[in-house]
């Protein structure tokens, strides 16, 4: 198995960087390794139960826009082929 992926931070939130140089997330079958920052600020701890309620409600609405534009695209896929 191939090393993690460490996280670095910058202002605006967290980057990936690979070990080797190569494109992150190429095989699915890959496993990686996320940490949470602990030198800008954050606290290295489990989320709060308010932003596990947030996350929750924002995968909801996503799946729910991802649902309704799924058979459009693959209605467009079917088309395409020659």
């Amino acid at each position: 198995m191939s090393h993690p992926i460490p996280i670095l931070s910058d202002r605006k939130g967290f980057s990936l960087k690979p070990l080797t140089g190569e494109h992150a997330f190429r095989d699915k079958s890959l496993l990686y390794r996320f940490r949470q920052d602990t030198e800008e600020g954050g606290t290295g701890t489990l989320p709060s139960s308010e932003d596990i309620l947030k996350a929750e409600d924002q995968l909801n609405a996503s799946i729910a826009a991802l649902v309704q534009r799924g058979p459009d695209a693959i209605m467009r896929m079917i088309l395409r082929k020659p």
